[in-house]
């Protein structure tokens, strides 16, 4: 019998937050600065880690404004919708319904490029998350109006073998762990 998604996040947020080593947190956003110091995007949506989310804000952080624009996710819980708002380091932030850190203001600014944390991750970049939807929402309204890239930001063992799937989940084009970019 195969797991389903609400049984498969329960297991991996356990293991998250069991398994937190931030050794391999550190590799993980090594190998995202690493990418983004090679390839920077000129709009980058990011996230702002929640939990034992891998916390990438150093890399963030360490990102040269004169040549990307940063975004983080900013949540509007009564459409499900989720849109972006422009960060810079030392702004302020506030805490959405979820707890999540989120910029007061959305932005029209269109991402090119954006860093979405899994839970679990399969070889077909299907990405299994919280289960509100709004990364494959966003990312197919994104993928509609143009190119974007999505990047998944996790664990070599948050990699499986197979994840259950329903028709609107859009995959990740990239992932990057600690063991692998």
């Amino acid at each position: 019998m195969q797991a389903t998604k609400a049984q498969l996040r329960k297991s991996f947020l356990q293991q998250r937050e069991q398994r937190y080593c931030p050794e391999r947190e550190a590799m993980v956003s090594q190998n995202v600065a690493r990418y983004l110091h090679q390839n920077p995007p000129k709009i980058l949506a990011a996230y702002a880690p929640y939990g034992r989310e891998v916390d990438i804000w150093p890399t963030l952080r360490a990102l040269d404004p004169t040549k990307t624009a940063l975004l983080l996710p900013k949540i509007n819980a009564a459409d499900k919708s989720m849109s972006f708002g422009l960060w810079t380091p030392g702004a302020t932030l506030m805490a959405n319904c979820y707890g999540i850190l989120e910029p007061e203001e959305a932005s029209p600014l269109r991402p090119d490029v954006l860093l979405i944390p899994f839970l679990a991750v399969d070889p077909a970049l299907h990405r299994l998350g919280y289960g509100g939807g709004f990364y494959d929402r966003t990312l197919q309204t994104l993928r509609a109006k143009g190119p974007v890239q999505a990047m998944g930001i996790g664990y070599a063992w948050q990699q499986v073998d197979a994840l259950p799937t329903d028709p609107w989940d859009q995959p990740l084009d990239h992932i990057f762990t600690d063991v692998a970019s």
